[in-house]
């Protein structure tokens, strides 16, 4: 069950990364979307691409164990690659699979970090 800011995502590209944090209410002057955007260093941007196993990524299922079950967080890491194809990986919270454990950190601490900047909530919204 959640309620207030239910759903967040954290958005990577050359150059800009991007934290949106999306609320279940419909009424948005309650839980509007909250949005905080950071420049992303070539080098930083480079790290992280290095991360990136393409082989080893596209071996992996879509789903690790249940993500969401027993009202678990579910994380979900997208890839694009260069040939516009992409593979998302669907995992609880704090459970990445081995071969992308140190890029979902580094994503994590990226997300961390922008999250500082985001503006506090309403206290209509809440938190989930």
């Amino acid at each position: 069950m959640c309620y207030g800011y239910c759903y967040t995502r954290l958005e990577v590209e050359p150059g800009e990364a991007t934290v949106l944090h999306q609320s279940r209410d419909d009424n948005k002057n309650n839980c509007p979307d909250l949005r905080v955007k950071g420049t992303l260093s070539d080098t930083h941007w480079k790290e992280l691409v290095q991360l990136v196993d393409r082989d080893a990524l596209l071996a992996l299922p879509d789903s690790i164990g249940c993500p969401g079950c027993v009202d678990e967080v579910v994380t979900s890491l997208e890839v694009r690659f260069s040939n516009h194809t992409k593979k998302i990986v669907r995992y609880n919270f704090g459970r990445a699979p081995k071969d992308v454990q140190t890029l979902s950190a580094r994503l994590a601490a990226l997300q961390e970090k922008l999250e500082r900047e985001l503006p506090p909530t309403t206290t209509r919204c809440g938190h989930g």
